[in-house]
Order: C-alpha cells, then sequence, then structure tokens
C-alpha cells in the first residue's frame, strides 16, 4: 500500500510542504507572523510559556519535534537575543534531520525592521527549496496517524469511536504507526488497557501513565473536571463510561508501548504498531504534541460536531451523531451514523476511513483544513507539582 509524499533528507515521508517560521519567545511571533503573511505554506509556531528555558524544557522537546515532522520542509527561528530558551536549543537537533534550519536574532541583527526583511528573504528562499522538493511513492510504513476525540457524546463509543478503531487496525496491519493519548479518559479502563500490553513492563507503564495522571487530576481542595457539558448533555454519565468508549478508537492490537513526552525528553514510536503517548486530553495541545511525535495525520473523533485542524497535519474528522452529520455535515470528513441508523457497518466506515487517509496523504485536502487551525499548543507540566506528587527526581 502506497502514497505519493515528500521524502525529507532523513528518510521520513511529508504529506505537506510547510515552512515553519519558530519565534523561540513571544516578542518575536509579530516579526515571525508579518514575515509568514507574505508567503505561500508557511506556519508560525510560537509557544506562551516565556523566555526560560529552566522548567520549560518540555516545551522545547515538543519544539523540535514538530519542526522534525515530516510535513515540515525547513525551519527559521528567530530569537530576541537576551532569553535563555535561545533558538540553539531547537536549531542543534533539528540540524540532525538534514532539513534547512535557519536562526536570527533580532539583537544580533540591529533590531525588529532588519530581522523582519532578512528573515523574510531567508523565508523565501526556504519557500523555494520546499517547492523544489516533488511527491514521490513511499510505503504506507512511513505513515504515523494519531487518533483524538473531543465532542464526545453516546454515538462516541458506538459509531465514530470504533469505525476509527477498525481504521488503526487496518493501519497496524499494513505497517503504519498509531498514536493515541487522553490518559485522564483512560481511567476506569486501564484494566482493559493493560491487557492489551505487548508485555508485562508495558502493561506497568499503562497502569503508571493512568494512575499519575489521576493524581494530577485529583488533589483535595482543587475543583476539576473530567468531562465537559457536551458530553453530559449528549448521554454520558460518568469518566469510567467516557474513558470504556473513548479507547475503543485504538482498535484492538497489541499495544507496543507509552512513549514518555516530558522534561526529560520527547520519545516517538521507531516501528510500526500501536503506542499510547505520554499526553494530555486537551485537544489543541493534544494534536500539538502528536505532532511533535511525528504523526502526519490526525483522526478526530466527534458526537456533537467539534470541528478542529491541526495546522501542520491534516486532521480527518468523523462522526456518528446523525443530528450532527444533518448539521454541520460539511465539516465532516466521514459519516459514521449510518451505524447508529443501522445502515452501516463499523468495518465498512473503518475501510472509508483509511480510504480517506490515503487520499489526504496523497495530498487530498480535509473538509476544513486551513479554515479552523487551532495553533501550536505545548502542555508543560509544571515541575514543581510534577516533584510535589513524586513523579520527578
Amino acid at each position: 500500500m502506497q502514497f505519493n509524499g515528500y521524502i525529507r533528507p532523513d528518510g521520513s515521508v511529508g504529506i505537506r510542504n510547510y515552512v515553519l517560521i519558530m519565534p523561540v519567545v513571544s516578542c518575536m511571533e509579530g516579526v515571525a507572523q508579518a514575515i509568514a503573511a507574505l508567503l505561500d505554506d508557511a506556519l508560525v509556531v510560537s509557544q506562551e510559556h516565556g523566555c526560560l528555558y529552566g522548567g520549560n524544557e518540555q516545551v522545547g522537546h515538543g519544539m523540535v519535534g514538530i519542526g522534525a515532522n515530516p510535513n515540515a520542509a525547513a525551519v527559521l527561528l528567530l530569537g530576541m537575543g537576551c532569553e535563555s530558551f535561545t533558538p540553539s536549543v531547537i536549531a542543534t537537533p533539528l540540524e540532525k534531520t538534514g532539513k534547512p534550519v535557519r536562526v536570527l536574532s533580532a539583537l544580533k541583527e540591529g533590531g525588529i525592521r532588519r530581522t523582519f526583511a532578512k528573515g523574510l528573504q531567508i523565508a523565501r528562499e526556504l519557500q523555494d527549496y520546499a517547492k523544489s522538493v516533488q511527491r514521490q511513492p513511499a510505503d504506507i510504513s512511513a505513515l504515523t496517524v494519531a487518533v483524538k476525540c473531543g465532542g464526545s457524546d453516546t454515538s462516541s463509543g458506538l459509531a465514530s469511536n470504533p469505525s476509527v478503531g477498525q481504521a488503526a487496525d487496518l493501519l497496524v496491519d499494513a505497517g503504519a504507526k498509531v498514536l493515541f493519548s487522553e490518559p485522564i479518559e483512560m481511567v476506569g479502563g486501564e484494566a482493559v488497557l493493560a491487557a492489551r500490553a505487548a508485555t508485562p513492563e508495558v502493561a506497568e507503564d499503562i497502569r503508571t501513565l493512568v494512575a499519575q495522571e489521576e493524581k494530577r487530576w485529583s488533589i483535595p481542595g482543587v475543583k476539576t473536571e473530567f468531562m465537559c457539558m457536551g458530553n453530559v448533555l449528549g448521554g454520558l454519565t460518568s469518566i469510567e463510561e467516557k474513558s470504556l468508549g473513548s479507547i475503543l478508537k485504538s482498535g484492538s492490537k497489541p499495544i507496543k508501548g507509552v512513549l514518555p513526552f516530558n522534561a526529560q525528553g520527547l520519545t516517538k514510536p521507531t516501528e510500526a504498531g500501536l503506542y499510547i503517548q505520554e499526553g494530555t486530553h486537551w485537544d489543541p495541545h493534544a494534536i500539538t504534541h502528536f505532532a511533535a511525535a511525528g504523526a502526519q495525520i490526525i483522526l478526530f473523533t466527534t458526537g456533537f460536531g467539534a470541528c478542529l485542524e491541526s495546522p501542520l497535519s491534516p486532521t480527518i474528522r468523523v462522526s456518528g451523531n446523525p443530528e450532527s452529520i444533518a448539521t454541520v455535515g460539511d465539516d465532516i470528513d466521514v459519516d459514521a451514523s449510518g451505524i447508529m441508523l443501522g445502515t452501516d457497518s463499523i468495518e465498512a466506515v473503518g475501510e472509508r476511513i483509511l480510504a480517506k487517509i490515503l487520499a489526504a496523504a496523497n495530498g487530498e485536502r480535509t473538509r476544513v483544513e486551513g479554515l479552523n487551525n487551532v495553533g501550536f499548543s505545548f502542555y508543560n507540566k509544571d515541575q514543581r507539582l510534577e516533584h510535589f506528587l513524586g513523579f520527578s527526581g
């Protein structure tokens, strides 16, 4: 099974061909946005955690991962020049990918205006490079696909999630990599996931991942929500019910590993199979983390019709709610509502999802691609809390 993609110097294969402009500190975001506005297929990758690197190591690992994503052809990094979160933190590991990486510092260039002018010149050169890269045949084993849910209701666990799970099984069988996360939405279902672990060590990693996330969200005296109002109105009654429906989108294949993503580093899958990523259930952060781990495509299931789009990794939306299909069906890439109506099967919808994945990999745009980008959001675990809870040294 093949698709036509952009082969990068490190052997990875992109399905989109973006130039990334990455201000490592927020005071350079305006310059980055001004440059990107004058280019085609340029994305600004920013972070809002400040200019100090100590305590923001996880953000740094995430930004490196985004820059290394196969959908990025080249990277321009911008710094002010007085930060400890310097462009070199990102540039040094990115240069190992072989893709063009350029760095500018406003203080060294003589100010914002000169940085903008030189940055625009460099970005146009990087864009010319990106346009010189042509699609070539590649095996489906080069794909990493992530699965995520949002705006879940009863139809999610009955239709869209198991359909995506069917597609996940087909992808793994074909040699691709599949990622899922949302550890707080595994509470109550961790035994089911541990039973699918490829090894006893992976089973223990799963139990630890879920227990630690539950502890983070269950500190006495702090009010938290595990379910949004839409979940409740949509008929979900408990986090356990939500969890059991949520994990269906991972399919049925053995779980080969839990991939850490924290202050110590970002782990990516190196071989075909199904993996859990240490991450979060928050939608913009989760899809950013998936892209940082190398996902070129994201499958997003929804009951109510939640319709976000990753700016870097095309996002295929699947819904099994007949009412949502009737109202916002133009936003949905794969209609799974026939499962609820008794006119379609999980297996058939799973095959359609796989076909849509291959179409997107070949360049077909998803229904709202470019219209509802949620930007890049890096979830940064507070190292003080992690230490207090006993999760870090």
